[in-house]
């Protein structure tokens, strides 16, 4: 099932799917989350959001948004902006597929990694916690971004 997100790509033609996944002209690939889990994504989603920022104009709130909707689009969860302050922000992602099995442990580091490129455009340095997963048996997986 698309999200709405990738239903309004689709409808503005800026997601392309027959052969390869294109969303907003640059190829994509579906993956098991199996592959990647583990692994950490925050150089390349540093460089996909420094292109997308100067392309699309976007700061603060908006391109926290923006990068949100990209995420849920990628399929690594439904995610809210639970707080944003000049300190911190809180972030709630729910159905994460990197904490489908109960482990005991935090296990979305490809999220975390993403979220970690996100907010140093926003905060400059800072550092994310999971402090929540659903793989320890919590309702959602939460991050602090400090």
């Amino acid at each position: 099932m698309l999200s709405p997100f990738a239903k309004k790509l689709l409808f503005a033609r800026e997601l392309r799917i027959g052969g390869k996944v294109e969303v907003i002209r640059k190829r994509k690939v579906m993956v098991d989350p199996e592959l990647i889990e583990g692994i950490d994504l925050y150089e390349p989603f540093k460089r996909e959001l420094e292109q997308r920022k100067s392309m699309l104009g976007l700061t603060g709130e908006g391109l926290v948004n923006f990068s949100f909707r990209l995420l849920e689009t990628y399929g690594f969860g439904n995610f809210e902006l639970v707080e944003m302050s000049k300190e911190r922000a809180i972030v709630e992602v729910e159905d994460s597929p990197f904490a489908t099995k109960l482990s005991g442990k935090c296990e979305c580091k490809p999220i975390a990694s993403c979220l970690k490129a996100l907010f140093e455009f926003i905060f400059g340095e800072c550092e994310v916690s999971e402090v929540a997963c659903k793989a320890k048996g919590d309702k959602k997986c939460r991050f602090v971004i400090r």
